[in-house]
């Protein structure tokens, strides 16, 4: 049954119609599928409880920002260039309630996350595929870190839409310089660093070493790293134990060994990687094909 969202109007004439999508209870908040009222604007509105948010800063009228918000803000501010390219998803609204925060959010349509994508494929992608998929993440990590935003966790999950949209910042932080190190672990199992494991030094490297995980998973069809426990991941993690595809052409080895091969505080940062996938990667944007169901707003829930 559709119900009201009874939240007060704001300047944007947000007001919500919502509908409960994809495990509308989860840990660390409530997701939804809805449309604005005030033009039928697919969005998804993310419940995120008070004992959840992390306070970061205030903006120019003196009001709390969390980290996600302010990460989100400051991306859109700096991203008037990025229209029809990789980008991160927009943030349309947000609430503060006593018990809760509600944010608003981009919801394209159709849409899939690379998670549901390569389940739905049910074998590993075409390196054609990869490629193509890759690239449009290396764009959109080489925007966060020209940003001086560090997502934390890339993963397939937390990628909506064939045209790359990064989603979920609720682990992010904005880095007062680039070289900026943090010692917090978090994130997710499978596509952390070994930094990041171990609670060393880490930084906006660690993203791009996501990038490699996640291009082995797709010609894969796993995490390079997965196991049946957390813990044994994170050993294998710490100690870079994975079998590299024979498969697959020296080409593709390479892009997955150059972001993972060495440790991060060494590895390629966005814009070092970016060229090396532009000269192997084809330039088209990849389709998704009409069989697939669309996943609307699984890639932006904690």
């Amino acid at each position: 049954m559709v119900r009201d969202l009874e939240v007060q109007q704001r300047e944007s004439g947000c007001l919500i119609l919502r509908v409960p999508r994809f495990q509308p209870k989860i840990s660390c908040g409530s997701v939804y599928g809805g449309y604005r009222r005030a033009d039928n604007l697919p969005v998804a509105i993310k419940h995120i409880p008070k004992g959840n948010v992390v306070w970061t800063d205030t903006d120019e009228n003196g009001q709390r920002l969390t980290i996600e918000v302010a990460a989100m803000l400051k991306l859109q501010t700096e991203s008037a260039d990025s229209v029809g390219k990789s980008a991160p998803i927009s943030l349309l609204d947000w609430y503060d309630f006593n018990q809760e925060q509600i944010l608003v959010l981009e919801r394209p349509v159709p849409a899939v996350d690379l998670s549901q994508f390569v389940k739905n494929n049910k074998e590993p992608l075409q390196e054609n595929q990869a490629k193509t998929i890759i690239k449009q993440l290396v764009d959109a990590v080489k925007h966060l870190e020209d940003t001086n935003i560090f997502h934390r966790d890339i993963k397939p999950q937390n990628i909506l839409d064939m045209n790359i949209k990064i989603g979920d910042f609720g682990l992010a932080t904005q880095l007062k310089l680039p070289n900026e190190k943090h010692f917090t672990m978090c994130g997710t199992p499978n596509y952390i660093s070994p930094e990041v494991a171990t609670r060393s030094a880490h930084g906006l490297e660690s993203d791009v070493w996501s990038l490699g995980c996640m291009f082995y998973a797709f010609l894969m069809g796993r995490p390079p790293f997965d196991t049946d426990t957390v813990k044994h991941t994170l050993s294998k993690v710490v100690l870079g134990d994975y079998e590299m595809p024979c498969h697959v052409s020296l080409e593709a080895q390479d892009l997955i060994h150059h972001p993972m091969w060495e440790k991060v505080s060494r590895c390629s940062t966005a814009p070092q990687l970016h060229p090396k996938i532009y000269s192997s990667a084809a330039t088209r944007t990849f389709q998704v094909h009409d069989s697939f169901t669309p996943s609307i707003v699984n890639s932006i829930k904690h």
